[in-house]
């Protein structure tokens, strides 16, 4: 029996199932961090008490299960219950699925595009600096990509002042089904990601972003787990968010941009690059706890 982090309810049913079934071999594949993520704690004055309750559940959780995996950046909070240390296994997100990259991209009549599609949060993942960041890269080159934003959340506002400023080349769509986001990424020549404010989470979207072999502009805060991914993705564009260095980092955008209009990366190449995040290579790791 697998329980996925996804949500951590299912974690905490997987447990209670094994505590009335003790011989069914139990495993927490966990994607998130549990006790220490910030995402759970809306209010720092009870954050303290509410962290110690949790990392005693979380430890009961790993009590409980035979076995932990565990994605890299998480791996070293874990640790710190020595004695169930032993039961903490690191392997990967898996990527989606590698595409077909004889499936070229079908422009949209004629023109590149740069798409991001996900939430968007005014505290957690602000679009404010890859907005001012595109209008000063669109003065550079005129002939800069569409930004088509397939996104939800609180900032709605915020993209349509720079789409008004942008003479509509910044397009916002909202949101839309996962096939419609699938068919966009096929089509478009790059895929922007604005990172979380977190430096222990890998956000799954990067892992199915890198499956798509376009270009990836990456905006990050701090030392971000997710740079080491990307520092080895031949077309990715990383960018830490400063607002003093917008001119700077326009002039590489509009670079970086040509790049992406003529290439793409082979999906042979993905996989060889990133093999241990391949969903045989980390099904295979299940399999051999499992026997």
């Amino acid at each position: 029996l697998i329980g996925v982090s996804e949500p951590h309810d299912a974690v905490a049913a997987v447990c209670e199932y094994k505590e009335k079934h003790k011989g069914i071999l139990t495993i927490i594949y966990q994607l998130d961090r549990f006790a220490n993520g910030n995402s759970l704690y809306k209010y720092k004055l009870s954050k303290k008490r509410a962290i110690e309750a949790n990392l005693k559940k979380e430890l009961y959780f790993l009590n409980v299960c035979d076995a932990c995996f565990v994605l890299p950046p998480i791996a070293p909070q874990n640790r710190i219950f020595n004695e169930v240390r032993n039961k903490i296994e690191v392997t990967e997100h898996p990527l989606v699925r590698v595409h077909d990259m004889c499936k070229k991209r079908t422009a949209y009549n004629g023109e590149n595009v740069i798409v991001y599609a996900g939430s968007l949060d005014k505290t957690l993942r602000n679009p404010e600096f890859w907005l001012q960041l595109y209008l000063k890269a669109t003065e550079i080159d005129r002939n800069m990509p569409l930004f088509r934003c397939f996104s939800f959340g609180n900032c709605e506002e915020i993209i349509m002042k720079y789409s008004k400023l942008s003479d509509q080349k910044v397009q916002q769509k909202g949101k839309v089904t996962y096939s419609q986001i699938e068919e966009e990424y096929e089509r478009c020549s790059c895929i922007l990601i604005i990172g979380n404010n977190s430096r222990e989470e890998v956000p799954s979207k990067v892992f199915e972003c890198i499956s798509y072999g376009k270009g990836i502009i990456y905006l990050y805060n701090y030392d971000d787990p997710v740079l080491p991914y990307l520092k080895k993705y031949p077309i990715a564009l990383t960018i830490k968010m400063d607002f003093e260095k917008l001119e700077y980092e326009a002039q590489r955008v509009c670079e970086f941009c040509k790049i992406c209009m003529q290439h793409e990366v082979d999906g042979q190449q993905i996989i060889r690059l990133y093999k241990e995040c391949t969903p045989q290579y980390v099904t295979q790791q299940f399999k051999n706890l499992i026997r």
